[in-house]
């Protein structure tokens, strides 16, 4: 009767055992993966906030793993100073006391201004100089301008081959003030201004600081304000 009593309770214990341990597979187990999946998803909203470039297409590819990001709900991105916002970049992710480091791949496919035909050094563009194109400016060396508007009245600082992607680096404003060329100068203050004239010494856009020789041998600083034009205020 004892062996029988324990054949029972043994099948029983053994029957508790298998249930608990199925009922332990089937409930969810807690992962790191989770957790990632927020920071991944957190981090992509947040390159797509930053990059401003108009009608793009952003893809966002998170190489680190997820099992090695701690669960975050509230994650905080700082980009590196300095660098491109696509391509492959490593963000620093702080979250409460942790700090640590994301790799990403970030491709973008947008519109960006190119050369359409050669261009000479020191030429001022026109309309007819430049085209739009699409595609992933990821992919280019340096990060093209974006509108036609970025380009035209501005110069060339080296020679543009046809189709090359223009970037803001291969330009600079045309000059207001020319070195060795006449110019006003008018200086104003509260309830006065007045006009004279001099010599540019040198070259300045708008709003650049160019110095200038008066008729009476002073030399001055001011302010180009538009062509031919330098302002003093006082």
């Amino acid at each position: 009767m004892n062996k029988i009593r324990s054949k029972t309770a043994a099948s029983s214990y053994l029957s508790f055992c298998a249930v608990a341990f199925l009922l332990f597979a089937l409930a969810p187990i807690p992962s790191f993966a989770s957790g990632g999946e927020n920071v991944t998803a957190a981090l992509k909203a947040f390159i797509q906030s930053q990059i401003t470039v108009p009608s793009s297409e952003i893809s966002v590819a998170v190489r680190t793993p997820l099992n090695r990001l701690s669960p975050c709900t509230t994650p905080h991105f700082v980009l590196p100073p300095n660098k491109k916002l696509w391509g492959n970049i490593n963000i620093r992710v702080t979250c409460d006391s942790q700090r640590y480091f994301l790799q990403a791949d970030v491709q973008v496919i947008a519109p960006y201004v190119v050369a359409a035909k050669t261009i000479p050094t020191r030429h001022q563009i026109q309309a007819d100089d430049i085209a739009v194109t699409r595609g992933r400016i990821d992919l280019l060396t340096t990060a093209p301008i974006t509108t036609p508007a970025e380009a035209i009245g501005n110069v060339t600082t080296r020679m543009l081959g046809a189709g090359q992607a223009i970037s803001a680096k291969m330009l600079r404003s045309a000059w207001a003030i020319k070195m060795g060329e006449p110019v006003q100068v008018v200086v104003s203050g509260t309830g006065f201004s007045i006009n004279s004239e001099g010599k540019a010494l040198e070259n300045a856009a708008v709003n650049d600081k160019v110095r200038v020789r008066m008729d009476s041998g002073q030399i001055i600083s001011g302010i180009a304000a538009e062509k031919g034009l330098v302002r003093i205020i006082q």
